[in-house]
């Protein structure tokens, strides 16, 4: 009797924990959920950022890990500076970049939540640390279709497009065009995309404007031309045939000739015709 008394009260005593564990995990779900309809609704306020947008920064990486959600946001396209940019500009070493304070005037988020643009105590412009993460889950596709962002925190730019300004003019070639084919090459200029999320650009208000849109259209449309043809000019097969013909020949003419001059001298020292 007492063993099915104490079978009895361990029965109970493991349902009690089980369902205080499941009103913890309800709680947090709840949480998360209240989170997440707020930061959607823009009623998070700066007093509430640290437990809603760890909430957040969990449900996120977990979508991110388990391939419910890509890693790029579609409607978010960032614009940064090279470091090589970043060097010269803080240096005040003269530069074909251009300064953060020139491209503010692409960016299209809020500064309340994305960070102020303010000098810091170097005196170099940028934007300051965002108001609370993951803001840019704030700005949905439906309201808002795209989003560029000028000098955006590094959590952002990892899950965005991103357009990198270079400091100087580039030149470079294509894998897919490393053959040469009806004795023309191809070279490309200023603008290197690489699988639609990164693009690096050389500075100019037309080629930025052009590459911003060009990513949102997923890289269909673009009205910058920065293909150069160059026409390898072909030699005729007779003509080459007849050079090498020509270098065969004079190589065995020069060969000979020193054959006979060494013939010549070993028949002088010893003293005898040849």
């Amino acid at each position: 009797m007492k063993s099915y008394i104490i079978v009895v009260i361990l029965s109970l005593v493991s349902l009690a924990l089980v369902l205080q564990n499941a009103d913890a995990m309800c709680l947090k779900t709840c949480q998360a959920a209240a989170a997440a309809d707020a930061v959607a609704k823009g009623n998070l306020n700066k007093t509430e950022p640290t437990k809603a947008t760890s909430l957040k920064s969990y449900k996120v990486a977990s979508l991110v890990a388990t391939g419910k959600i890509t890693k790029t946001y579609g409607n978010f396209i960032t614009i940064e500076l090279s470091k090589t940019c970043l060097t010269q500009l803080k240096n005040n070493v003269t530069t074909k970049c251009p300064s953060y304070k020139d491209l503010q005037q692409y960016d299209t988020t809020d500064s309340k939540n994305a960070g102020k643009f303010e000098y810091d105590k170097n005196g170099f412009y940028h934007r300051g640390k965002p108001f609370y993460n993951n803001y840019q889950l704030s700005y949905h596709p439906s309201k808002h279709p795209f989003v560029v962002c000028v000098d955006c925190s590094e959590q952002i730019m990892r899950t965005s497009k991103n357009i990198v300004i270079e400091a100087i003019n580039f030149v470079f070639k294509s894998n897919k065009d490393h053959l040469i084919k009806n004795f023309t090459r191809y070279e490309y200029s200023d603008k290197f995309v690489k699988d639609c999320t990164i693009a690096r650009i050389t500075y100019s208000k037309m080629l930025l404007n052009d590459t911003i849109h060009y990513l949102v259209s997923d890289c269909k449309d673009t009205k910058y031309n920065n293909t150069k043809s160059i026409y390898m000019t072909p030699k005729p097969i007779g003509d080459l045939m007849q050079y090498k013909s020509y270098q065969n020949q004079k190589s065995m003419q020069e060969k000979i000739k020193i054959a006979q001059e060494l013939a010549k001298a070993y028949c002088n020292r010893n003293g005898s015709k040849c």
